[in-house]
């Protein structure tokens, strides 16, 4: 009985209120000293990347074809109008190769 009650006092909170007890199985390697350190020497130390190495940027692939739909819509347009464009020019009155004049339109008077 007597050993029954120290082993319950034991774990009374009174006992317990105060005490502090450090587990033996863990060891800290690396406990702070206190002393302040950048991070620099920090990241140096574990062999870190400098900050933002191994941020990757892109864009979502519906922008992507989105634009690429966008532009080449742009295109056929400007190839359409240039084409339009070349059909209004007629060669020059004067004959020299490469020379071209737009047609006016007919104005009345």
């Amino acid at each position: 009985m007597a050993e029954e009650h120290a082993r319950w006092k034991q774990y009374e909170y009174a006992a317990n209120s105060n005490l502090v007890l450090t587990a033996d199985r863990r060891t800290r390697e690396h406990e702070p000293s206190g002393e302040a350190e950048s991070l620099a020497a920090v990241a140096k130390r574990k062999g870190l990347f400098r900050m933002g190495d191994r941020v990757v940027q892109s864009k979502p692939q519906a922008l992507v074809d989105k634009k690429e739909k966008i532009d080449k819509k742009r295109r056929e347009r400007k190839d359409k109008d240039d084409a339009r464009k070349m059909a209004k020019v007629r060669p020059c009155a004067c004959s020299c190769p490469g020379c071209l004049v737009a047609a006016r339109p007919h104005v009345a008077r």
